[in-house]
């Protein structure tokens, strides 16, 4: 970054028979302007020391605690919430809560022939790879029909030093034989956001805006839902004076949503739903 050191960390995925490297994992942190591009060198010969960072994971029997200098996020090892808490400060950004329903589970799956939510189970959750730059949680579990696993799911979750964004990265695993065929009507991402119930405000973005947040529209009341439903189908619902808005677009819901009250906004990127 002209001409100076970027914090970097690399490590080996992989040798040679004669142990040199084959593989090796990097990352680095800076920042460029959209759609522009950095020029990096590599230099092998540096003295390969790690830059200070204030990442860090504390694992405890019930949750881990990430703390990346910005954040501090708390994802349970049991129960229905994986995600508990996710705080800036003084301020919480998820409403509490951990009952065995479909507004308490963070994931909710419905079969197609049924109308009842099955919610995700957490069942594991450890650190997965760490270094000063990068920490991952793997985070395993299931969906559950009277009390029979259905569905398994992985999930895993990145975070970055001295940020306050997460990159999560959720897969549904059909690791039952007891169940050869589940046929899934809807699966949902639930994400209970602690923001004031009045003066509330959400923003959309997609291919369809060109990439940039849409109009603010009032959201005082009720979920705001995006819902991928069919190839190249996505459908955008909130509620604004006592009706529910609906807005179909024939594209893939690659976007986000953006969250906000008068003290605290929420962004959620959504990328590869289909």
């Amino acid at each position: 970054d002209q001409g100076q050191l970027l914090p970097s960390c690399a490590s080996t995925t992989a040798t040679w028979p004669d142990g040199s490297v084959r593989w090796a994992l990097l990352d680095l942190q800076t920042d460029i302007p959209r759609q522009a591009r950095i020029d990096v060198q590599l230099d092998t010969d540096g003295d390969g020391s790690e830059p200070d960072s204030p990442l860090r994971a504390e694992t405890r029997s019930d949750a881990i605690d990430v703390l990346t200098g910005d954040c501090a996020v708390r994802i349970a090892r049991s129960g229905v919430r994986l995600l508990r808490s996710a705080s800036r400060g003084r301020q919480e950004y998820l409403r509490p809560g951990n009952k065995l329903d479909d507004d308490g589970a963070d994931l909710v799956a419905w079969e197609e022939a049924s109308d009842t939510p099955y919610c995700g189970i957490v069942e594991s959750a450890e650190v997965e790879s760490q270094n000063a730059l990068r920490l991952v949680v793997h985070a395993t579990g299931s969906f559950r029909r009277d009390d029979e696993r259905l569905l398994g799911w992985v999930a895993r979750l990145t975070f970055f030093a001295g940020h306050s964004f997460v990159r999560m990265q959720i897969t549904v695993v059909h690791d039952e034989a007891k169940h050869p065929f589940v046929h899934l009507k809807r699966l949902l991402f639930h994400m209970p956001l602690a923001l004031s119930p009045t003066g509330r405000q959400a923003h959309f973005g997609s291919f369809e805006s060109g990439w940039h947040m849409g109009p603010p529209i009032s959201a005082d009341d009720g979920p705001v839902e995006m819902t991928q439903w069919a190839l190249e189908r996505h459908t955008l619902e909130w509620t604004a004076v006592d009706e529910r808005q609906r807005v179909d677009r024939r594209t893939n819901c690659l976007g986000w949503l953006h969250m906000q009250d008068a003290e605290k906004a929420v962004a959620l990127k959504l990328r590869r739903p289909w």
